[in-house]
Formats: C-alpha cells, structure tokens, sequence
C-alpha cells in the first residue's frame, strides 16, 4: 500500500518522500542472493529486462545504494540509444570507472590489487591499454606494439580483458560490473 501525504495548496495526492522507492522488493531480494553467492567465489550473471521507463536502472540504484557489504567494486557503464557510441565505448566507461576506484584505495591494498592485475595480464597488458589507454594507471605505461596481425591481436585483446576480470575478482573484493541501456 502506497503512502501519499495530501498537498493542501494545490490538493493534489503527491508520493510521500517515503515513496521513492516501491513494490521491488522480490527483484531485491534476489539480486541479494545473487551478491550473495558472488561473494562466495561464484560468477553470476543478470540480465534484468522490460519496458523503458519501469524501474530497471533505479531498482539497481536502489540495490546499490543498501548494500551492506564492506568493499563491494560496483562500476558502471551507460550505453545511450541517442548517441552513436564507438565500439567498446560502456567497456571503456567500466574500465574508467574501476580504475578511479582502484586508485581510491589506500596505498597498500591499492598497491597488491595493482600488482595482482600487472601479473595477471602480463604481456597482454598493452593489448587492453591500447584500446583502453585510461588503464595506464592501473596497468602501467606500456609500450604498445602494434607488428602482430590484427585477428592476434584481438584474441589478445580479449583475454587480455578476461585476465582483467579475473584478476580484479580474485582480489576479495566481490566485483560488479552494471551496464545500463544495453541494446
């Protein structure tokens, strides 16, 4: 049952400030249980779906907002249905936003989360700096070569990404990686 508090200037019913947020809490629930069993080292995946304009970004915002669990990696990346984007262009809004919050870290944890990543992506590293040059902060300044044949490359490229994330997962801090208005 929703609250409403009566404007009596006007005396329209306006949605108390109670009301920002209703009727979700099964979907809340569930993405809390799926938190739950990324936190116990097991990969999830949600595909969260329907109309424009029914909640889907402010349930996440909502979700993201509660959690009560310390060190949480939460970033994010929007795609935009007016924008012609580059390719890769939310991957690279991810990878910006992990960055930063990376780098925000105390010096030491911030040290070890950058060391595992180094040794993580090894070599592959400059395949993910070449597209993604705002990594150099988390991967280093590298010196991109570019002899191999495009299709080596992009194999390198992609598990060079893979390494990444895996990298970053494995750190203890459970990782999520939100892309809103994916189309």
């Amino acid at each position: 049952m929703m609250t409403r508090a009566i404007n009596k200037q006007n005396r329209k019913l306006t949605p108390s400030p109670i009301d920002k947020f209703f009727g979700r809490e099964r979907e809340l629930r569930e993405l809390d249980r799926k938190l739950e069993r990324v936190c116990g080292n097991e990969g999830q995946f949600v595909l969260i779906t329907g109309e424009a304009g029914i909640g889907k970004t402010k349930l996440v915002q909502e979700w993201r907002e509660s959690l009560g669990i310390p060190n949480v990696i939460f970033v994010a990346g929007k795609c935009s249905e007016a924008e012609l984007n580059p390719p890769y262009k939310v991957i690279d809004d991810v990878f910006s936003e992990l960055e930063r919050v990376i780098l925000s870290y105390p010096e030491r944890q911030k040290a070890l989360i950058i060391a595992g990543l180094r040794e993580a992506c090894g070599d592959l590293a400059e395949r993910l700096v070449e597209v993604f040059p705002d990594l150099k902060g988390l991967l280093g300044d590298l010196q991109l070569s570019s002899g191999a044949p495009i299709s080596k490359r992009k194999a390198e490229f992609f598990r060079a990404t893979l390494n990444l994330l895996t990298a970053i997962s494995e750190t203890g801090y459970p990782l999520i990686l939100f892309f809103d208005n994916l189309q």
